[in-house]
């Protein structure tokens, strides 16, 4: 039995993937991450490709980072663009474990749990390559970005990336994301709560 527990706070929703009641311990793989849903004002959003696998812009937080800086300097190296932190509202907490995901460090499989903060931003800017600062793996694993309208964007989402390593587990994160962020419009008060 697969379990999704969805919760919603004032500020944001959170969802935990469980599929086989795991509970993690020091053995376990362990990522904290975050990325970001940026939409223009054409209704276009920013989208990631690398790796043979379609994914919003982020990744993983570097030691002593808050989520905000994080998110910050991965949306910089990785769109060009840069925000205040006031441009960027906390949507969704994303919590995964899963059994046997493959390790890039050690070459081998084992349970990862991964933690993912995920961030709205409406912007009027564009993709800024010269003042990109991509890894030398993004690099090598042929990384592009592009704004795509919102009916490419769910198509992309949705195409069966299974061949890509790890690739189940980001075609379960992105259908979360689309059916709980893109198919939904976002809106926010003066205080910054999410209006559902």
């Amino acid at each position: 039995m697969s379990v999704i527990s969805n919760l919603y706070g004032d500020d944001f929703m959170k969802i935990i993937v469980n599929h086989d009641h795991l509970i993690p311990d020091e053995t376990w793989q362990r990522f904290y991450k975050v990325r970001a849903v940026i939409e223009n004002e054409n209704g276009e959003f920013i989208l990631s490709h690398e790796a043979g696998k379609h994914i919003f812009p982020g990744g993983s937080k570097e030691n002593g980072e808050t989520d905000l800086e994080a998110i910050k300097r991965e949306i910089q190296e990785e769109t060009g663009i840069e925000f205040a932190d006031e441009d960027f509202h906390k949507v969704l907490e994303l919590e995964t474990l899963y059994k046997n995901v493959y390790n890039y460090r050690t070459s081998s499989f084992s349970p990862r749990y991964t933690k993912t903060i995920y961030y709205y931003v409406k912007c009027n800017r564009k993709i800024n390559a010269s003042n990109m600062n991509l890894t030398d793996e993004e690099i090598s694993q042929n990384f592009k970005i592009a704004f795509v309208s919102k009916e490419r964007l769910i198509q992309l989402l949705s195409e069966d990336h299974s061949n890509a390593i790890n690739g189940s587990i980001f075609d379960e994160e992105n259908k979360i994301i689309v059916d709980n962020i893109i198919k939904k419009e976002l809106k926010f008060d003066k205080e910054d709560k999410m209006k559902r």
